[in-house]
């Protein structure tokens, strides 16, 4: 079980990773949420995608590729709380808040 965990973790930091590296979060921010007909719905899944991305963990960075990871965790965190402004305007205008979904998006822009 620890095995499956620690990949998972690999791969989460894989993830903020390559999406920091490649700005992905602007392209987040701009897609057309209001105007889509489930664009609304991907509301809870972008929001989870930011925090198992943003919370994915510490890791020993003992070789250079867990360097990089770690290297890039921090840069797409900062990305993130550097735009929770606008991610915060963009839950408001959308969300339809329930106890869940607003306490997953505290967690996750607040922290």
């Amino acid at each position: 079980m620890a095995v499956r965990a620690e990949q998972i973790t690999l791969h989460r930091a894989g993830l903020a990773a390559a999406a920091a590296h490649r700005r992905m979060l602007d392209c987040l921010l701009v897609f057309p949420f209001h105007s889509g007909l489930t664009g609304a719905d991907q509301l809870p899944s972008m929001v989870r995608f930011l925090q198992e991305t943003t919370n994915c963990g510490t890791f020993d960075a003992w070789s250079p590729f867990l360097a990089s990871l770690a290297e890039g965790v921090g840069q797409w965190t900062e990305d993130v709380l550097r735009r929770r402004a606008d991610i915060w305007g963009l839950l408001a205008s959308l969300a339809v808040p329930s106890r869940s979904f607003l306490r997953l998006s505290t967690y996750t822009l607040v922290s």
